[in-house]
């Protein structure tokens, strides 16, 4: 009896054994068959791959040698900014002396006024005399000189 027993449990477990079998027979064919569908996708996304690294290592090239470049060209750059910003600090400096010298034209202007206007009226009528241009009255320093005789040409050149 207990190897009735026994051999209804062989006879079973061969049983699961044998479907088992089978089912696992089914998934390697549905398996095998995607695969060769799968295969040229692979094949395909292999090359993709390998092409991307390529590209890669061409961009990092390119980077490389465009970096290089801007490395070569950043001085001459940094020279020009510093021109640059050196010539607007001058040019900032120089509007401020000219605004200066106008406000203190406009003051000595306000001042000796009166008096150019009664050296006219003693002057005969029959002698015209062009009056002295007063910013010359103004007493200049040596950087004012050169403001001066800067301006001096820029009138000539009108």
């Amino acid at each position: 009896m207990h190897s009735l027993i026994i051999d209804c449990v062989m006879i079973t477990l061969l049983i699961g054994v044998m479907f088992y079998s089978w089912k696992m027979g089914r998934k390697l064919k549905a398996l095998r068959s995607i695969s060769h569908e799968m295969s040229p996708v692979l094949q395909d996304l292999s090359k993709v791959l390998a092409q991307t690294q390529i590209n890669l290592a061409q961009l990092r090239t390119t980077a490389k040698d465009i970096e290089a470049e801007l490395n070569k060209k950043l001085p001459e750059a940094e020279s020009i900014r510093d021109d640059l910003t050196m010539l607007v600090e001058h040019g900032n400096k120089l509007g401020d002396r000219l605004d200066n010298k106008m406000d203190a034209a406009r003051e000595l202007d306000k001042a000796i006024k009166p008096a150019i206007e009664e050296t006219e009226l003693q002057e005969t009528p029959t002698k015209k005399h062009k009056p002295k241009s007063r910013l010359s009255l103004i007493p200049l320093r040596g950087d004012e000189i050169e403001d001066a005789e800067i301006i001096n040409k820029l009138k000539q050149m009108r």
